[in-house]
C-alpha cells in the first residue's frame, strides 16, 4: 500500500489552510509501522512504548508515553502515536499541542472494530491491583466512534482500498493573514506590552498570562525577551521552567528577534544585556539577580516552589496552561491566583484566546477537545422546590457511555472542583472496575459527584510483601500507606471505600449538600460491608475540619508536600462498624507517638493553625504526674527549656488548642512543638516580648488544664 500521495495531499491541504489533520492507520502494528514509513518527515515526534518495527531517520524524537511531559514546549510538524503500547489520554491531550499548524497527527491503532477489545497496555496505569482489566474499553469505543464521524479524519485501513483523496479535503478555508511582525495578533502584542509594563511599572504587581496550548504564551516571553535586551540598559532576565527543554522556543524566538546577540547554550546576550536560564531550584538557593524573572509552564511547577519566587523577586511574569494535562493546571487557577491576590500589590491577569501555530476552527483541536472533554461547560443549576428530593444514586459506566451529558455533567463537576484531574481520569471513569460513580441528584440536575476506590482485603502474603517494601500496589492507597508508612500490619485485611474525589456544584455550595453527600455515602459503603469510608487528600484546615466535623478521624500524615498543592496528605478514616473503631484507635497512637520528632522534622515549619488541628484530633487522658510537672511551670518558675519535652507530650497526646487565639497558636505550635525558640515564635505577633508572651503561654496552658480530663466530651 503506497500512502506516500494521500499524505502528500493531505499535507498540502493543511498547509493551505494551517490547519492540523489526523490520519488513523488501523491494522496490525508490523503493517502499519511498514505502511508509514516512507511518510514520515524529519524533526517528527513518535510516541510508543517501544521503537517501531521500521528504522527511524536519526532526526526523529522518540518518547514513552509516560515521559511526554519532557517534549512540553517543544513543536513538531508530523506527530504519530502508537495506541499500540497504550493509549494515554494525558500524552494525547499534551501531544496534540506540541502540532503545528500545516502538520500531520498519526494515530496508528489496532483494527477500529475490534480496538475497544484490545488488552491496552495502558490498563496497567489505572487499574486497581487485582482487578479484572476490562474486556471492552468503553473509551475506546467511544473515541472510535469520534473518530468515524469526524468527516475531517482520514482513515485508513488494513486491508481497504485507500479513501478518495476528493473525500479527504474537507472544506477549504483561507488562513489567517500575518498581523504586523513580530506579531501573530494583537492578543500577542498586547501580551508583549503588558510584559514590558511588569518590568517598567511598580514593583510586586506580577503578571499572569494564560493560555490554552498553541496560542503564543511562550512566543510573547521570547519576543518580549528580545526587546528589553535591545531597548534597555542593563537588564539581567532570568527564565525558568520545569525543564530547559520546555523554554528552547524562547530563546529561539528571542534570538530570531535579535539577531545580534550571542547564545551560548542557555544563555544570551546582547551588549551586557543577559536572559539566562535557571532551574527552578538553583532560583530559591541561589536567588541570582535578575530585573525580571519569567516563568513559563507555571502550572508544572510546585505551587509553593512559585509562592516563594514571587516572595524573592519583585517583578514576575507568571506564564502557564491551564488545561489538566499540564500537570498541577488546576491547582494554579485555584490555589495559585487567591494567593496572588492576597500578596500582591495588584496584578494583571490576560488569556490568549486566538491560535497561533494553527488556523481558527482546528480540526484537531476540537476532536481533542471533545475526546478528553476538554471542553466540557459546567450547566448552570440552583436547588428546587422541596418536593424534588434529593437523591443519591450509582451510576454505572455503562450509562455514562450511553449518556453524553452526563458524562460530561459529571466531569465537568470534578474538573471544577479538583485541580489533578486529568484526561486519564475520563478513562478511568468509564474503564476501570475498581471504582464506583455516584451522584447527588435533584430531578434531572446533577447537584453533585463524588468517586469511590474500592481497596483492601490484600492476602496475607501480599499484605506482607508491601510492609516489608518488596511491592507496592496500584490502586489501594490506604492499605498500602498504612502498611508499608504507618506499619499497621493488620492494614491490609481491612475493606475500604475510598473517597477519591467529590465535588459539589459551585453555585451549590454552603448550603450543607457535601455534609448529605457523605453521610449518605457512608450509609452505602456500610450496606456493601466496607469496615471504612476513608479520604486522602491535601490537608488544609477547611478540608481537615470538613471530614471532622463527619466523623472522620486522623489515621496517617504524608512527610513530603505535594507537587501540585503544597500542602501534606493526610489520610483519614470513619469506621462503619463498632468492632473497628479500637483498630483504628491504634492507628491514631502510633501517628501521635510520633509527632513528637515530625514537628521538629518534616512538619518544622507547618502553619500554627495546621499544627493545632493536627493535635486536636486525638486526645487521651494525661497521666497525674505529667499533669503535676506541667502545673510547676505555670504556677512557679520553672524554667520553660526543662519542662518543655513534657508540655510537648501532654500538648500532642492529652491536650487540645480548640479555642486558642492566633497567637496563642503561634506559641504552642512554634515555641512548644516546634521547638523554634522565643525569638522567631513571638515574630510577627503583637506580643512585647518574651515576658508577655510567656504570660500569655502560661495562661493558656492553666485554661487547658483547668478544664480537667473530660473536656473533650
Amino acid at each position: 500500500m503506497n500512502l506516500l500521495p494521500l499524505i502528500n495531499v493531505l499535507i498540502k491541504h493543511a498547509q493551505q489552510t494551517n490547519h492540523r489533520r489526523l490520519v488513523v492507520i488501523s491494522g496490525e502494528q508490523t503493517w502499519a509501522h511498514q505502511t508509514i514509513h516512507p511518510c514520515i518527515a524529519p524533526e517528527s515526534i513518535f510516541v510508543g512504548s517501544h521503537r517501531p518495527a521500521v528504522t527511524l531517520p536519526a532526526s526523529v524524537r522518540h518518547c514513552q508515553a509516560n515521559k511526554t511531559h519532557q517534549l512540553l514546549g517543544q513543536q513538531c510538524s508530523q506527530l504519530i502515536i502508537d495506541a499500540y503500547g497504550g493509549l494515554s489520554a494525558d500524552a494525547i491531550g499534551a501531544m496534540s499541542g506540541t502540532l503545528t499548524g500545516g502538520g500531520l497527527f498519526i494515530l496508528i491503532c489496532p483494527p477500529l472494530d475490534t480496538w475497544p477489545n484490545y488488552h491496552d497496555p495502558d490498563y496497567q496505569r489505572f487499574i486497581s491491583a487485582h482487578s479484572p482489566r476490562p474486556k471492552h474499553s468503553l473509551f475506546l469505543a467511544r473515541l472510535v466512534a469520534l473518530l468515524q464521524q469526524d468527516r475531517n479524519v482520514t482513515i485508513v485501513e488494513q486491508g481497504k482500498p485507500l479513501p478518495q483523496i476528493d473525500s479527504v479535503m474537507g472544506t477549504a478555508t483561507t488562513a489567517v493573514a500575518e498581523y504586523q511582525a513580530p506579531y501573530k495578533n494583537s492578543e500577542q502584542a498586547d501580551a508583549v506590552a503588558l510584559i514590558h509594563k511588569v518590568t517598567t511599572g511598580r514593583a510586586n504587581r506580577p503578571l499572569v498570562l494564560t493560555a490554552d496550548r498553541g496560542r503564543g504564551k511562550s512566543a510573547a516571553l521570547g519576543i518580549a525577551a528580545a526587546q528589553l535586551l535591545s531597548q534597555r540598559q542593563q537588564i539581567e532576565i532570568a527564565l525558568t521552567a520545569p525543564s530547559p527543554q520546555a523554554v528552547q522556543s524562547v530563546f529561539e524566538l528571542a534570538q530570531a528577534n535579535l539577531p545580534a546577540a550571542e547564545r551560548v547554550g542557555n544563555k544570551l546576550s546582547y551588549q551586557g544585556n543577559t536572559l539566562t536560564f535557571f532551574a527552578p531550584d538553583q532560583l530559591l538557593l541561589e536567588q541570582p539577580e535578575a530585573t525580571l524573572l519569567l516563568i513559563d509552564e507555571a502550572a508544572a511547577l510546585p505551587i509553593p516552589l512559585l509562592q516563594q519566587l514571587h516572595q524573592n523577586y519583585k517583578r514576575v511574569v507568571f506564564c502557564s496552561t491551564l488545561h489538566g494535562y499540564e500537570g498541577s493546571g488546576r491547582g494554579f487557577s485555584l490555589k495559585f491566583i487567591p494567593y496572588l491576590q492576597r500578596a500582591s500589590n495588584g496584578y494583571k491577569q490576560t488569556h490568549l484566546k486566538s491560535p497561533i501555530r494553527w488556523a481558527e476552527d482546528d480540526p484537531v483541536e476540537a476532536l481533542i477537545f471533545n475526546a478528553l472533554l476538554l471542553d466540557a461547560q459546567l450547566p448552570s443549576l440552583s436547588l428546587t422546590q422541596q418536593d424534588e428530593e434529593l437523591v443519591v444514586r450509582q451510576v454505572m459506566p455503562q450509562e455514562l457511555s450511553n449518556n453524553e451529558a452526563l458524562l460530561r455533567a459529571i466531569f465537568s463537576l470534578l474538573v471544577c472542583a479538583h485541580y489533578q484531574t486529568k484526561p486519564s481520569d475520563l478513562r478511568a471513569l468509564l474503564d476501570n472496575p475498581g471504582i464506583q460513580i455516584m451522584v447527588l441528584q435533584q430531578g434531572q440536575g446533577i447537584i453533585g459527584a463524588a468517586i469511590i476506590s474500592s481497596e483492601g482485603q490484600l492476602s496475607a502474603s501480599l499484605s506482607q510483601d508491601v510492609y516489608h517494601g518488596k511491592r507496592r500496589i496500584q490502586g489501594h492507597l490506604i492499605p498500602q500507606s498504612l502498611l508499608f508508612h504507618s506499619g499497621q500490619q493488620a492494614a491490609g485485611a481491612k475493606h475500604y471505600a475510598r473517597i477519591m474525589r467529590i465535588a459539589i456544584h459551585p453555585s451549590l455550595q454552603q448550603q450543607g449538600l457535601g455534609r448529605y453527600l457523605v453521610k449518605q455515602l457512608s450509609k452505602w459503603a456500610s450496606e456493601q460491608g466496607y469496615d471504612f469510608l476513608g479520604s486522602s487528600f491535601g490537608l488544609t484546615l477547611e478540608l481537615g475540619l470538613f471530614w471532622q466535623r463527619l466523623g472522620f478521624q486522623l489515621a496517617h500524615l504524608g512527610l513530603t508536600q505535594d507537587s501540585a498543592s503544597g500542602c501534606y496528605s493526610a489520610l483519614m478514616l470513619m469506621p462503619l462498624t463498632a468492632e473497628q473503631a479500637p483498630w483504628l484507635f491504634q492507628c491514631q497512637e502510633r501517628l501521635f507517638n510520633q509527632l513528637g520528632d515530625y514537628f521538629c522534622g518534616p512538619f518544622k515549619h507547618l502553619t500554627p493553625e495546621l499544627a493545632c488541628f493536627i493535635i486536636n484530633s486525638h486526645h487521651t487522658p494525661a497521666p497525674t504526674d505529667l499533669i503535676k510537672d506541667i502545673q510547676t511551670y505555670v504556677q512557679y518558675h520553672r524554667p520553660l527549656a526543662f519542662i518543655l519535652p513534657n508540655i510537648k507530650k501532654w500538648l500532642i497526646k492529652h491536650g487540645r488548642a480548640e479555642d486558642a487565639s492566633p497567637s496563642e497558636q503561634a506559641l504552642l505550635a512554634r515555641l512548644i512543638l516546634q521547638q523554634q525558640g522565643w525569638a522567631s515564635s513571638i515574630k510577627d505577633s503583637s506580643y512585647s516580648g518574651k515576658k508577655e508572651a510567656e504570660a500569655s503561654l502560661k495562661a493558656c496552658l492553666q485554661r487547658y488544664l483547668n478544664k480537667g480530663p473530660d473536656y473533650d466530651n
